[in-house]
Order: C-alpha cells, then structure tokens, then sequence
C-alpha cells in the first residue's frame, strides 16, 4: 500500500507542545514517520509508528520540526516545515 498523496495534507500542520512533543493526524498507507528537529544547522530525529513523538533537550531558541511518512515500499512524502517561535 502506498502513501496517499490526498491524506497528506494532515502531516503538514504538525502541532508542537512546549515540551517537545509533536503530534499529527495519522496518513493512510503509513507504516512510519521519521520526525525532524532543525536548530540552526543542527538536524535530530526519531522514528515512531504512532502519530506522536516527544523530542528530549527542547531547545531553549527557535527551533523547526517537520514529518515524513514512509509506506511499506519505502516510499515518502515530507510535510512542510513548522517553526516553534520560543
């Protein structure tokens, strides 16, 4: 099953606690996200199967998170980029 190019708008909008936590509405086909923390050039992430993930050491500046969700064949779609003003 591949990544339904019409359920990707749910993937751009991920919403972003003051704790680091990232959450997003779950994309048809997904089998997992990857989700990224940009500070400045400075690029982390972590895998999950679930729609959340909670990021350790919450950067203390502006930081920026976006998701990728992956199908079963590998293939992918990128979210936009979110920005977290601190």
């Amino acid at each position: 099953m591949t990544v339904e190019v019409d359920d990707l708008g749910v993937v751009f909008d991920p919403k972003v606690d003051n704790n680091g936590k990232v959450s997003w509405s779950a994309v048809r086909g997904a089998v997992k996200y990857k989700v990224y923390k940009v500070v400045g050039d400075n690029k982390a992430y972590g895998v999950t199967t679930d729609t959340t993930y909670t990021f350790k050491n919450v950067p203390t500046t502006d930081y920026s998170v976006y998701v990728v969700a992956f199908d079963e064949d590998g293939k992918y779609r990128v979210g936009t980029v979110k920005t977290v003003k601190k």
